[in-house]
């Protein structure tokens, strides 16, 4: 993965989290959370493979 992805996935995923803060609707919170640890995945994955 390139650096510009990368930083864009870092700053989708940020963008996510403070608006967690703010929904009310239980259905938005639980699809963002879903969303936030498929990034989170993406981006730990790419950092292993990197390591190797």
């Amino acid at each position: 993965m390139d650096k510009e992805t990368r930083l864009r996935l870092e700053r989708q995923l940020d963008e996510m989290r403070k608006r967690m803060a703010m929904e009310a609707s239980d259905l938005d919170y639980e699809t963002q959370r879903y969303a936030i640890r498929a990034l989170e995945r993406i981006l730990a994955r790419e950092s292993a493979e990197k390591k190797t």
